[in-house]
């Protein structure tokens, strides 16, 4: 059960099955599932420089793809513990982190179809996968690529799921807000640290998670959702 003193994550998976149960939530269970799995499908162990030479272009960007995955599966590790745990800070930030992600895919994908029509051509397309593989706001940094605002590519993501989701406009801007307000220092971020009675506070000392916050962990495949659809065209792309 045990690998290197650390709990695998198909036995996290599988403890964290009961919550999910108990909670109504078990096709939201096996979707996150299945998106994880798809994550171990799309992994490539290694990128050759060779391809550097050949088309620098694809190598960026297939670069890229592999990077964000790992960051993807990773958020889920972090879910999926933080649920374990009942950590509901920990399930906010790592599913807020996610749309991020989501964001990310969505803007290059804007990019690579404005490239493919003769929008911008290679060398600006270039410039914007060195920005999003090497940006920062680490004024420290020697050779300093600014990075890309993420609700800049948020946003631009959500242009080209409008025109899939008709009934529900910019869902993942929307969606990321309402995220956010769980993971600052303000009043919903600061709900889960105690309940209030008519006569006393009573302040949690150990993680908090009720029925009512589990619902949270619905937001992940919303994320998931679009971060594969927009993986999968900008792959399509680069074959």
């Amino acid at each position: 059960m045990y690998c290197g003193g650390i709990i695998t994550y198909r036995i996290l998976f599988l403890i964290t099955k009961n919550l999910f149960r108990k909670n109504k939530m078990l096709v939201n269970y096996y979707k996150i599932c299945d998106f994880y799995k798809k994550h171990n499908k799309l992994f490539i162990p290694r990128l050759y420089t060779t391809l550097k030479n050949k088309d620098i272009v694809k190598y960026n960007i297939t670069c890229y793809l592999q990077l964000i995955l790992y960051r993807s599966k990773a958020l889920l590790h972090n879910l999926f513990v933080s649920i374990l745990l009942k950590n509901i800070i920990g399930v906010s930030l790592s599913i807020r982190a996610h749309y991020e992600l989501a964001g990310c895919l969505g803007y290059l994908l804007n990019k690579i179809i404005k490239y493919k029509s003769g929008e911008i051509d290679k060398n600006e397309l270039i410039k914007i996968t060195d920005k999003l593989t090497l940006g920062t706001k680490n004024i420290q940094q020697l050779k300093q690529i600014t990075s890309i605002n993420v609700i800049t590519m948020i946003k631009q993501s959500d242009k080209l799921l409008n025109d899939i989701f008709y009934d529900d406009k910019n869902m993942l801007m929307n969606n990321y807000e309402y995220l956010s307000e769980f993971c600052h220092p303000n009043s919903y971020g600061l709900i889960f640290s105690a309940n209030i009675f008519k006569n006393y506070i009573k302040f949690h000392k150990y993680s908090h998670l009720n029925n009512m916050y589990f619902k949270l962990v619905r937001y992940i495949t919303l994320s998931l959702i679009p971060f594969f659809l927009f993986f999968d065209k900008i792959k399509s792309y680069y074959k």
